[in-house]
């Protein structure tokens, strides 16, 4: 599998609602030092994120125009178009890290966009 299926795989994997009520296989895709910054501009570290997403309602997700660029040997950077519900558009950009054998999350943000290309 080449990196860009095999980090699209890992941000499909945090859409689906059975991961996002999951704290175990949250805290194992987010690094420690996580953050986000969501659309409302408000940051969020990686327990405040874990805790808001497990009393998430489930949502669906289409994900398009993925991209992934290499900043070095073991950091990528993710853009896309993601569709939530059908009717609610984002642009999002996320870092992944690879350390102790695996991929995990770093930093997340995503813009809200009303007619995004």
């Amino acid at each position: 599998m080449d990196l860009l299926e095999h980090i699209k795989g890992l941000e499909e994997k945090l859409l689906q609602p059975t991961i996002r009520h999951s704290r175990f296989d949250l805290e194992s895709l987010l690094a420690d030092e996580f953050i986000e910054i969501a659309s409302t501009g408000i940051s969020f570290n990686k327990t405040e994120i874990i805790n808001a997403l497990l009393k998430e309602s489930d949502v669906h997700f289409v994900l398009k125009n993925f991209k992934v660029t290499s900043l070095s040997t073991d950091v990528t950077l993710v853009n896309y178009l993601a569709i939530k519900n059908s009717h609610v558009f984002s642009l999002r950009s996320s870092i992944w890290k690879y350390r102790d054998d695996k991929w995990q999350l770093i930093f997340h943000q995503g813009t809200v966009c009303h007619s995004c290309n």
